[in-house]
């Protein structure tokens, strides 16, 4: 069988593809949304986490250099009362 051949008994198959273009180039749009709210709510968690972490540390700093300075246990006491107060725990 030649190319010519092959290629005019093929052209009086049906095409099955063609009809379900549309349905497929929907299903890839709405898969391409998908995938970027996906990694926009990633990138989010991630700074959101990141601006956690920060907060944290700045804290700890903060707590370990007022105790650092304290002189009696009174001055630990009142040291550890703002870090309480903001919801900050040694621990969290």
């Amino acid at each position: 069988m030649t190319e010519q051949q092959a290629r005019s008994d093929n052209a009086h198959l049906p095409n099955l593809i063609a009809p379900l273009f549309p349905t497929m180039e929907t299903r890839v749009a709405a898969l391409f949304d998908m995938q970027t709210e996906i990694f926009a709510t990633l990138e989010r968690i991630n700074r959101d986490s990141f601006d956690r972490a920060k907060s944290e540390s700045r804290l700890v700093s903060e707590l370990s250099a007022k105790l650092t300075a304290a002189r009696s246990v009174h001055d630990i006491t009142l040291a550890n009362i703002p870090t309480q107060s903001r919801g900050g725990h040694c621990g969290d």
